[in-house]
């Protein structure tokens, strides 16, 4: 946790308390007591420090009014990850590293290949998706959460990159591109294991998606996320 940013129910009038496991973090992980100061960020504002009111293991108070008054931070540029749902033992990492590393929009869609009881899964409600995104943005440091959409067909999530006009590159291990520094991409799709199958490719294509693939092995899932997010950031 590098920024502390207060879920709504945490913030009471001009304290911020926090409790559970997050309380049992900043005391036994970072060791705040009272005096110290916490880097805190509302969504959406700027990161200060904001002075620890009471500590303990159950419950850690820290003074909000500089939270209150903190002045809104820039957005980083639009960056969208299309990512076939993957096996839900693995979305809380695939969600919390694309928070970590500045996606502004994560869509989550099915595949031929994704199997369909991963979306009974009870990690894509609304309630765990917020939390993962959450607690990416505190590693990342920053408090610009991404909006999460799940579509639980592949012609939905279609639809959605058509309307939005929503382009950039499909990663595939058997591209016959390389994926470049240069590319003008705006958004990364990521397959299930396996890879997109041609008809899906195909469709990325008419959406003006580029197929390409990184010159590495082939990756995990939750390993291609993050290999994307250095070829959209560090262009």
């Amino acid at each position: 946790m590098n920024v502390l940013i207060p879920r709504p129910s945490e913030l009471q009038g001009t304290k911020v308390v926090v409790r559970g496991e997050r309380a049992k973090h900043l005391v036994k992980v970072l060791q705040v007591k009272v005096g110290d100061t916490v880097k805190c960020a509302l969504v959406g504002k700027e990161t200060v420090a904001s002075e620890v009111l009471s500590a303990d293991k159950e419950n850690v108070v820290i003074c909000a009014e500089a939270l209150l008054r903190a002045d809104s931070s820039s957005p980083r540029e639009s960056c969208v990850l299309v990512l076939a749902m993957p096996r839900p033992i693995v979305l809380r990492r695939c969600i919390e590293s694309a928070a970590t590393l500045g996606f502004s929009s994560i869509l989550i869609t099915n595949s031929w290949r994704v199997q369909k009881s991963y979306f009974s899964s009870k990690r894509l409600n609304e309630e765990a998706l917020n939390e993962m995104v959450y607690v990416g943005c505190e590693q990342g440091g920053h408090s610009h959460l991404p909006s999460v959409k799940v579509f639980t067909t592949f012609v939905g999530c279609r639809d959605y990159l058509a309307k939005h006009r929503i382009a950039g590159l499909v990663l595939h291990p058997h591209a016959c591109a390389n994926a470049t520094w240069e590319l003008p991409h705006s958004a990364m799709a990521v397959g299930p294991e396996g890879g997109f199958i041609d008809e899906e490719l195909d469709t990325f294509i008419e959406l003006g998606f580029s197929m390409a693939k990184m010159q590495l092995p082939i990756l995990r899932v939750e390993q291609a996320v993050i290999a994307s997010a250095a070829l959209l950031f560090n262009r």
